[in-house]
């Protein structure tokens, strides 16, 4: 009944939010967002190691995740950039409160990238509401509402193959 709700508001909110699917060459955008769970300090370096990229290099980076506790935990140490996201920021329905999605919305990005391995519903609002002219994510076919590119990757799930994969179809994609 709560996730028919948060999806019921997901679709609500998605008519509301005007999808730009604007997108340059990978060699002019200028800004990411990326959006992920961070569940355990392995995951959490593994998207640091991702803003050490060569590709992404002289690039204005954001990082948001989610950490599924009350309060920050000791690892958030090992990425003092990065913004989070807690259960406290979030109501019922796991949906960010409204003071995380303005802090969210004050920048303009040229693309987000969602890295979360499973459908999470609070990255899926954060996703949906952030202003981002290109939004990336893994294949999710009840989401394609929210993303301009979806790629499946069958094989190797990995946070770093699917950066990989993305990049590689960035790079491809003339305007």
């Amino acid at each position: 009944m709560k996730s028919q709700l948060t999806n019921y508001i997901l679709k609500r909110e998605a008519g509301k939010v005007r999808n730009q699917g604007e997108f340059n060459r990978l060699d002019e955008i200028n800004s990411f967002l990326f959006i992920f769970c961070a569940e355990n300090i392995e995951e959490l370096k593994t998207v640091k190691d991702i803003a050490l990229s060569s590709d992404l290099q002289r690039k204005k980076l954001t990082f948001w995740g989610l950490i599924n506790e009350k309060d920050l935990p000791e690892f958030r140490t090992e990425a003092r950039d990065f913004n989070f996201i807690t259960n406290k920021d979030l109501n019922y329905l796991k949906i960010p409160k409204e003071e995380k999605v303005k802090e969210l919305q004050k920048v303009q990005f040229d693309v987000l990238i969602n890295l979360s391995q499973e459908t999470n519903p609070t990255i899926s609002y954060l996703a949906l509401k952030a202003n981002s002219a290109f939004k990336i994510s893994k294949y999710e076919q009840n989401e394609s509402f929210i993303y301009d590119l979806m790629i499946d990757c069958k094989k190797d799930t990995s946070i770093i193959n699917f950066t990989a994969q993305v990049l590689h179809y960035l790079s491809l994609i003339k305007k």
